[in-house]
């Protein structure tokens, strides 16, 4: 079991230096009707030298070795207004359906899934969450 609040407390006011990502493969998981799902681990690496890696309901210390990709705004097609790197980290939300958000400074949300394969999201505040800090309906 982690200590969320210790991690919590190691990722506040901390600024991402990169985001990264484990090998994708070739479609490493064949779901019969609906093709291959992709599976790898997003890795967050903050300027004072500590990876964690994000999950759906989970955030742990990295401590693997394998080869990582770093993620940019090309080669994910994130929007350039979704700025990360360089990035002070606000919060880790942890919404009703149990998922893990990182909450930016600026008001950018990253959170990782695996419902169909992985993915790596990187959304504003307002349209995942409500004003009252509601998870909206996806």
């Amino acid at each position: 079991m982690q200590d969320l609040e210790k991690i919590k407390a190691a990722l506040i006011h901390q600024k991402i230096k990169a985001i990264y990502h484990t090998p994708k493969g070739e479609g490493d998981e064949l779901i019969p009707g609906l093709g291959n799902f992709y599976t790898f681990d997003t890795i967050i690496a903050l300027e004072n030298g500590k990876q964690y890696r994000l999950g759906d309901a989970f955030i742990v210390e990295w401590l693997g070795n394998v080869e990582l990709i770093e993620i940019t705004h090309e080669n994910w097609n994130i929007p350039h207004d979704k700025n990360f790197k360089g990035v002070s980290i606000k919060e880790l939300l942890i919404a009703n359906n149990k998922s893990y958000y990182l909450l930016l400074e600026n008001d950018v949300l990253i959170n990782h899934t695996s419902e169909m394969g992985d993915a790596l999201h990187f959304r504003s505040y307002n349209s995942v969450f409500n004003n009252s800090g509601e998870l909206l309906a996806q």
